[in-house]
């Protein structure tokens, strides 16, 4: 029996006893009543019209108080139904999405690209419904699905799932002006081979890409970044931002970079091969080995910096500025042909030789010979190319030796990435 069933059989016992009760004692009920009418009001002829009137009101005040009573209590009662069954319906969308989540970590270990690809699209979709829960969490296992089957160590290039792989990085790095659930999170593509996908308009703030060969970038953001021993093969970078990043030990080979910005960038032993940079801003820099080898250097700018050691070796530089440096250790141009190169900071130790400079030096100053005619250092006897005060900088065409000696120096700096011992020699008579 329901506990209503029994609630209605108790009210139907008490009304029976009470009818009961009133039957039995109808006289003394009658007496009392005429009673109290008359001494509540003894000057009305109506006394007992009046008093019943005050006990008909005082009935139906407690006959809404009780109805006020059981509409409270039926309210929280139908309260308690729903929260049980919102609780109810939650607690069946999370299995719903435990099982959802489960069959997506499923279809990633496919051997199907669709299959993966499947699984990949609805661990996305979960991170976006459930942020709180699940962003973390899927970011991560993406993540690792990258670096697993990206392994440049582990992995061969032809069992690499490049549009798998590309269908991560558009979801988890790039915005679709929806609400980006993993932007805040610090991505770990460390000894990845990725070198056919596309990063055009990735955030990889903060990410760790060491030890990788990286692609194609446009628009993209790398600030902050971790590119130790990084090989950059056959990029494109335009408008990327390195800004505050870590380059260590990295290396551009035959790689565009055009309008691109280094703010407060480490940039150390990191070597440009074969390359075209243009428009780049190298600000606040701290350097420990900058080199550029058969490069195409345009409208390039690096100032308020540090370089311990800068080299150019078999380039074309156009409008180069080098200016308000706060330590320059050494310059190294070997067989550059350069214009409208501009310096302005002081150097510790210059060498140049094989060159075809023709640029006005704004300050081109060494530590010991500020203002004074002084020798510089060259691989070959036939070549010196002095400094003069008037500050203007002029060198004598490359000979057949010199050049000679420049083919085998150039082979040597790309085999060990550095330049061989360099003999002073007399400075020539004017």
């Amino acid at each position: 029996m329901s506990k209503k069933a029994k609630k209605r059989i108790w009210f139907g016992l008490i009304a029976i006893t009470l009818i009961i009760l009133c039957y039995f004692n109808f006289e003394t009920i009658r007496s009392l009543f005429e009673e109290n009418a008359k001494w509540y009001f003894p000057d009305e002829k109506n006394a007992k019209g009046e008093f019943l009137k005050i006990i008909l009101q005082a009935l139906a005040g407690i006959a809404v108080i009780l109805g006020v009573f059981y509409s409270f209590k039926r309210s929280k009662a139908m309260e308690l139904g729903v929260e049980k069954q919102a609780e109810q319906i939650e607690l069946s969308r999370k299995s719903q999405v435990d099982e959802r989540f489960k069959n997506a970590i499923e279809h990633l270990g496919s051997d199907k690209e669709p299959i993966i690809l499947g699984g990949v699209v609805e661990l996305h979709q979960i991170a976006i419904d459930n942020e709180e829960k699940y962003a973390q969490v899927v970011f991560n296992i993406l993540n690792s699905y990258i670096r697993s089957n990206t392994n440049i160590y582990k992995v061969d290039v032809e069992d690499i799932k490049f549009i798998v792989i590309q269908t991560i990085v558009d979801l988890i790095f790039k915005e679709h002006g929806e609400r980006n659930p993993f932007k805040d999170f610090k991505a770990n593509l460390s000894f990845c081979n990725l070198s056919s996908i596309d990063f055009s308009f990735a955030n990889l703030s903060h990410a760790n890409l060491s030890f990788s060969i990286l692609p194609k970038f446009k628009y993209a953001n790398l600030s902050h970044a971790k590119l130790s021993k990084v090989a950059f093969v056959s990029s494109e970078f335009e408008r990327v931002n390195f800004d505050n990043a870590d380059l260590f030990d990295v290396s551009f080979e035959f790689v565009k970079i055009k309008e691109c910005s280094f703010n407060n960038t480490k940039i150390w032993n990191t070597h440009f091969f074969n390359s075209e940079i243009t428009k780049c801003l190298f600000n606040s820099i701290d350097s420990h080995g900058l080199y550029y080898f058969s490069c195409e250097i345009e409208e390039n700018t690096i100032s308020n910096s540090t370089l311990l050691d800068f080299r150019i070796v078999s380039s074309n530089i156009i409008k180069l500025s080098i200016n308000n440096i706060k330590y320059i250790h050494s310059i190294i141009f070997i067989a550059c042909f350069t214009t409208s190169t501009e310096f302005d900071s002081t150097v510790k130790q210059f060498f140049s030789s094989g060159c075809n400079m023709v640029y006005i030096v704004n300050r081109l100053n060494t530590v010991d010979n500020i203002n004074k005619r002084i020798g510089l250092m060259s691989v070959s006897d036939d070549i010196i190319a002095p400094i003069f005060s008037k500050r203007i900088w002029e060198t004598n065409e490359l000979s057949e030796r010199l050049a000679q000696d420049y083919i085998e120096l150039f082979e040597y700096v790309k085999k060990e990435h550095k330049i061989r011992s360099l003999k002073p020699v007399k400075q020539r008579e004017k």
